[in-house]
């Protein structure tokens, strides 16, 4: 397996978790204004609705789609699969990466609480799926 391929994607996943925590870090320290979205309440409640949209579609999307192409090159030669695996997961981290930063924009922008929530459902499965060697190799031998 090419270790540079999972080098990578470790960088971009740390790479994306310091923009969600530098652009939380920003609003909480007042350098970025919360609450500078103003606007009527049907507005307001499309965004609301369009934050909750965008997470519950976005997350079984990403999870379906590694887990298909993962499942797909189980059969493959280790650099294929490890190949297969890094890409997917790049994938799926910039998918919750979107469910996070939508939410928490809109969080700090119209200080919506359901938003924050949906921000942290994000950050959850961002942080679980963190892209290691060993669940890389369990799940070739499912």
């Amino acid at each position: 397996m090419n270790n540079n391929t999972l080098g990578k994607t470790r960088l971009l996943f740390w790479v994306l978790l310091l923009t969600a925590a530098a652009t939380t870090i920003l609003f909480e320290a007042g350098i970025l204004t919360r609450g500078t979205i103003d606007v009527s309440d049907t507005t307001r409640y499309l965004l609301d609705v369009t934050g909750v949209l965008v997470t519950i579609c976005l997350i079984p999307i990403a999870i379906k789609k590694f887990s298909n192409a993962t499942e797909a090159a189980k059969e493959s030669d280790e650099a294929t699969f490890a190949e297969v695996y890094c890409h997917a997961s790049k994938i799926r981290l910039m998918l919750f990466f979107v469910v996070m930063m939508t939410n928490i924009g809109l969080y700090y922008g119209t200080a919506n609480n359901g938003a924050l929530y949906c921000a942290l459902i994000g950050a959850a499965l961002f942080l679980y799926s963190f892209p290691r060697k060993r669940t890389m190799q369990l799940m070739r031998e499912e």
